[in-house]
């Protein structure tokens, strides 16, 4: 599998999450093993104090093209006949459907709530693999 996306190297991303994280009060995520990309967070990271979770299938389908509407495009993977929806990180030439991808992401506490009866969660993505 090729390495397409590794959050480390997405600096303006980790900058904008630290900017909101340190100077709002409603935007940002929640510093409980400390600021988002910094070395003290990778660390707890690399330790095991934030679990990295795992997904993998196959690209089943790419959806937007709007960013004016929705600022992503999407795209679907089935696993164990689930089909889950995540942004595409990195180069769209590298997203083919029936390609086999591997998602390591993180759970990520949010410090305020979006919408009633949520669990302050955001799915924080390391890296993307994709078969070659």
């Amino acid at each position: 599998m090729k390495r397409i996306y590794d959050l480390k190297e997405n600096k303006q991303l980790i900058l904008s999450i630290q900017k909101a994280s340190t100077t709002t009060t409603d935007f940002g995520l929640d510093q409980e093993y400390g600021l988002f990309g910094s070395s003290e967070w990778w660390s707890c990271l690399y330790r095991g104090d934030i679990k990295i979770h795992e997904i993998k299938g196959v690209i089943t389908k790419l959806e937007g093209d709007l960013p004016a509407i929705d600022p992503y495009i999407w795209f679907f993977i089935k696993e164990d006949n689930q089909e889950s929806r995540w942004p595409l990180e990195g180069d769209s030439k590298d997203y083919i459907i029936g390609k086999e991808v591997l998602i390591k992401y993180v759970l990520q506490k949010r410090r305020k709530k979006i919408f009633e009866n949520d669990d302050l969660k955001s799915e924080v993505i390391i890296s993307i693999d994709i078969g070659e």
